[in-house]
């Protein structure tokens, strides 16, 4: 499983590549009144530039993706060396066939799969030329109307989109420290991630928190253990492991409902 981290931090970036993390990336998405992600510092062509210069592994970008700048956007991510060009708040197969044919094979290209338009047509989205998708469930589920993210799970949303594009590489939920993760235990869901196959993910804000004063390398190497290990159980094992993970999203929701 590839891991990718969002910072534009110097310091931060080698600390990631010297731990193995596979790519960073830079974020120069815009927040909109429809996202229900919460909105933040936008990255810059500059700060691109700057980590492509400084780092051995790829760095990567998240545009902005909206229509009348996504030609210039792809263009200048290409020109300043990202490897990973990665696209937002796609709502039609049209919106993803013209941001594969900008990049033009000048780079990776990974979709989002993050709004219920888009979801509604995967059939037509599964065949276009896109390397890597992502399931951003926290502007999904804002998408769906929903306030969090575990109904998506529970009612097996997920696993439909995961099975719908079986066999392209797909990522979803994020990675932090082995026992961390609110208010489902990261390596509960990691078990779910691996099980429905998931080929990489991004390492989730509380990473950053939770591995302040920690042994960052150590930290990660135990990770990729936690990853290595819950991709190699039986049936029974993933059997259980499903079993107890939805059980416990189950009460979660339930919980969420009641209050």
């Amino acid at each position: 499983m590839k891991l990718f981290l969002f910072t534009s931090e110097l310091n931060l970036a080698k600390m990631a590549e010297q731990s193995g993390i596979d790519s960073v990336m830079i974020d120069w998405e815009r927040k909109t009144a429809e996202s229900g992600s919460a909105d933040g510092p936008v990255d810059t062509a500059q700060d691109l530039v700057r980590l492509v210069s400084e780092l051995d592994i790829p760095v990567s970008v998240r545009i902005n993706g909206a229509k009348d700048s996504l030609e210039d956007e792809v263009n200048i991510a290409c020109e300043c060396g990202a490897e990973y060009i990665m696209l937002p708040m796609a709502k039609h197969e049209d919106d993803v066939y013209r941001f594969i044919d900008l990049v033009n094979g000048r780079a990776q290209t990974i979709v989002q799969i993050e709004t219920q338009q888009l979801v509604n047509r995967l059939g037509k989205f599964r065949n276009l030329r896109w390397n890597h998708a992502y399931i951003g469930m926290l502007d999904l589920a804002s998408s769906r109307g929903e306030d969090s993210i575990w109904p998506m799970l529970l009612d097996h949303t997920i696993e439909s989109i995961v099975t719908t594009l079986r066999g392209r590489s797909i990522g979803f939920g994020g990675i932090t420290v082995v026992g961390g993760g609110s208010p489902v235990p990261f390596t509960m869901l990691l078990h779910e991630m691996t099980r429905l196959g998931c080929t990489f993910s991004f390492m989730r804000r509380s990473f950053k928190r939770e591995v302040k004063d920690r042994d960052f390398n150590a930290d990660v190497d135990a990770i990729r253990s936690l990853i290595k290990a819950s991709s190699a159980p039986g049936d029974s094992a993933i059997n259980k492991d499903h079993s107890t993970f939805m059980e416990y999203i189950s009460r979660l929701v339930l919980d969420n409902r009641r209050h």
